[in-house]
């Protein structure tokens, strides 16, 4: 039986579906005329620490009234920490803002240069969206993962095993594979992406 196969894609699919408007944001934000992301990582990091840290993002989700959940936050944060040393530098914050879609501002913002100008109101407003739509991201997903664990004949070794067979690791090709065989369409940019979110350790 297979009762929790169904679960499992929902996770997918879920991450996917809200993943695409986080992307839609990133291109708003950074088709702004004059942002830089510098400028933004600037305005967040009021004490020059150089990395941002939860604090940075409360006070900043504070100033726009914007409500929150500070797990969800400690958790977002997590999913770009990519080093494990509980906050964000630059190149971390960049996976949190750069599309990954649009190679054009891609790598218009890579090579960018720092801008000290001050930061604009819909600068402020389209990140507090961004965040929120990550913030909404982490407690779907881990709702989500609940709830396939309740699931009848779930279990985490039979849903890998379906995906890796005998390896050690699900790579971007195996759950590819296992997405394009339950007839779940996925392209190479939403893959990339995918696994992003997915895998923890980098």
């Amino acid at each position: 039986s297979k009762e929790w196969l169904s679960s499992l894609l929902s996770y997918f699919i879920n991450i996917k579906s809200i993943d695409d408007n986080i992307e839609s944001l990133r291109a708003s934000l950074c088709s702004q005329i004059g942002f830089t992301p510098q400028q933004l990582f600037q305005y967040l990091d009021k004490r020059h620490k150089d990395f941002l840290l939860l604090n940075d993002f409360v006070v900043f989700l504070n100033e726009l009234h914007i409500p929150f959940e500070e797990k969800y936050l400690r958790k977002f944060i997590h999913n770009f920490d990519k080093d494990s040393d509980f906050s964000l530098n630059f190149q971390e914050f960049l996976g949190l803002i750069i599309p990954k879609k649009s190679s054009d501002l891609k790598y218009k913002f890579l090579s960018s240069r720092n801008n000290y100008d001050v930061i604009s109101k819909s600068t402020k407003d389209i990140f507090g969206k961004l965040l929120c739509e990550e913030l909404e991201l982490v407690k779907n997903c881990i709702n989500t993962a609940k709830f396939c664990q309740r699931s009848m004949g779930f279990t985490c070794y039979e849903s890998f095993i379906e995906i890796v067979g005998n390896d050690k690791y699900i790579t971007e090709k195996y759950l590819y594979n296992f997405l394009q065989k339950n007839n779940i369409n996925i392209s190479n940019n939403d893959m990339h992406q995918l696994m992003f979110r997915l895998d923890a350790d980098n």
